[in-house]
């Protein structure tokens, strides 16, 4: 339990012992007492002194309060710290190279201090190819395929294909992110295995993007909503997501399952 002692020479109210409250408040109540005649003076300096003891009482109190409260500040900002180191080292992925178990085909991908894919090396039976974006998503120069749908290729002399063949076979590598913040939700690099099957199984955006890209090609894929997972709750992405997908393509065989 504990009391309060509010002085008028302190704007505060401080918590201390109610064991010394107690103790306090006897002393001057039998100093008042007792104290008679020519005792009167002794007894106002006793309770003058006993004044100063409560003031000291309260001095030391409220320091005491303030060193606690500042340890708990203390001890919130180290944990909100340690937080945001733990975050900025999950963010900063270590770049990796991977070896297709089926063909021999080697990919190097290295990140940027954000995650994203900043450089990509294929050394395959066929040669050697490397694709490199820019470090942030706002620098990357988009070009529209269709309302909803952008990609970092350059646009042919033809245009872009603005539909696709569901029962087509297809074998690539990509990894996914959240265009608001640039988080990964997934990855077949990570997993080192490419993703296949037909593209009637896939998002519209992501099909779409692939119906534009030859084998051995590299992009990345901007897909809004509309294109993408719409207003459904995945977890990972969101509700309303736009979405950016780096997409390597292997090969496309053209036949249905």
């Amino acid at each position: 339990m504990s009391s309060w002692i509010i002085d008028p020479y302190i704007r505060y109210a401080i918590p201390t012992s109610e064991v010394v409250c107690r103790d306090l408040l006897e002393l001057s109540r039998q100093l008042g007492c007792t104290a008679q005649g020519q005792e009167y003076e002794e007894a106002g300096e006793r309770r003058f002194f006993v004044k100063h003891i409560v003031n000291i009482t309260a001095a030391f109190s409220l320091v005491t309060y303030i060193y606690d409260y500042m340890k708990d500040i203390m001890r919130y900002l180290c944990v909100a710290l340690l937080c945001m180191c733990s975050l900025a080292a999950y963010a900063q992925q270590e770049d990796i190279e991977i070896t297709d178990k089926n063909d021999g085909t080697t990919y190097s991908v290295e990140f940027t201090d954000s995650g994203l894919i900043r450089k990509v090396v294929v050394d395959s039976e066929d040669g050697k190819s490397k694709f490199k974006l820019p470090k942030e998503l706002d620098k990357y120069k988009w070009s529209k395929i269709k309302d909803g749908l952008w990609t970092t290729m350059k646009e042919p002399d033809e245009g872009f294909k603005t539909t696709f063949e569901g029962s087509r076979k297809f074998n690539v590598h990509y990894s996914g992110y959240l265009y608001e913040n640039g988080e990964k939700f997934d990855s077949s690099l990570d997993r080192n295995e490419p993703l296949v099957g037909t593209y009637d199984r896939l998002i519209k955006g992501f099909s779409l993007g692939m119906a534009n890209m030859a084998a051995g090609d590299f992009a990345a894929f901007k897909i809004a909503p509309e294109m993408g997972y719409g207003d459904k709750d995945l977890g990972v992405i969101p509700p309303g997501s736009t979405l950016v997908f780096y997409i390597y393509k292997i090969d496309e065989p053209g036949a249905a399952f």
